[in-house]
Order: C-alpha cells, then structure tokens, then sequence
C-alpha cells in the first residue's frame, strides 16, 4: 500500500515549501496523535483557509476567535465529501474567508514590544478567560480568593515584562 504518491506534473519540482505553501488555497488540518501541531498557525500565517477535519477539536484562542469565518469545519465522518465541500465554497465566500485570516493573523504575532491583540495580549487574555471559567460557578469568598490571585498573577507577568524592557533598555544605552 503506498502513502505518499509522486507528485503530478502539474506540480512544479523547484518550488520551496514556502512557495508551495503561498501557492496553496486551502490547508488540510487532521486531528492527529498530537494537540499542537502548528499547521492551523502556518495555515494563517501564509493567508490560506485552514481545513480543521477533527470532531470536538478546540482552536487556540477558541474564546475570542470565531473560527467559521476564517476556516472549514468538517466532521471526522464527512472526509469522504471533502472534495465537493470545498469546490462549494464560493469564490466571494473564499475571498470574505481569506480576508477574516488577515484579520486573524495579528492574534498569532510576537512582538517585541507587546502591541495591542498581539500573541502576548491574547495570551493574557486567554489565561484570564480561562480563570474566570473555573470560577463561575464557585462561591463567592473562593470568587474573591481567585479574582485577587488572578489579578495578582497578571500584575507580576506585567512587572517581569516591564523589568526585562528596562533592563534591555538600559543595556542597549550602556553598550552604545
């Protein structure tokens, strides 16, 4: 039984994976053996429609994110349509769709300096969702309790931030 195929003809041999990768209008993302796997980020990344083929998957930053409009869902049961599922799709649909994956490309950049919806802000935020998910139904002395925690929590990850901004600072102006 063979795995991979050769390549067609109509597939040009030259082409990095990046080129391969611009070329691309969809990217086929199937649920694997592992939860990180970083094509849904390489998907956004190189402006093309994630395919998620997985059944109760969770797309990172699920909370803020709203994945229909940047991506195709497909149940582990329709693989087999997933051909006519995608040439369905509109070329006006496809187009809103890219442009919903440009939008959702700030959300997955690291700067060196935070910038508002950046990675660094998500990632805050999304610690901070999922506190207060783990304290919605808890009564209101632990409410109290984890409200504090997770304020203070976010207070030092700031000050480590700010202290290491600082600290470059200052060694760039003392090395210059």
């Amino acid at each position: 039984m063979w795995i991979f195929h050769r390549l067609s003809n109509r597939v040009s041999r030259n082409m990095s994976y990046v080129e391969h990768m611009k070329s691309s209008r969809f990217c086929i993302y199937p649920m694997g053996y592992k939860v990180n796997n970083p094509r849904i980020v390489e998907s956004i990344y190189y402006d093309y429609i994630p395919v998620i083929i997985a059944d109760n998957f969770v797309l990172p930053f699920e909370e803020i994110l709203n994945r229909s409009s940047f991506s195709v869902v497909l149940s582990e049961k329709d693989i087999a349509e997933l051909k006519n599922v995608l040439l369905s799709i509109p070329l006006r649909r496809y187009l809103r769709m890219q442009e919903c994956v440009r939008r959702v490309q700030r959300h997955f950049l690291w700067h060196a300096r935070p910038e508002k919806y950046d990675l660094f802000h998500v990632i805050l935020h999304s610690i901070w969702y999922s506190r207060l998910k783990q304290i919605k139904n808890a009564t209101l002395p632990l409410f109290i309790f984890c409200f504090f925690f997770t304020f203070f929590t976010l207070c030092v990850v700031l000050c480590v931030c700010v202290c290491v901004c600082v600290f470059m600072h200052v060694y760039v102006c003392v090395c210059v």
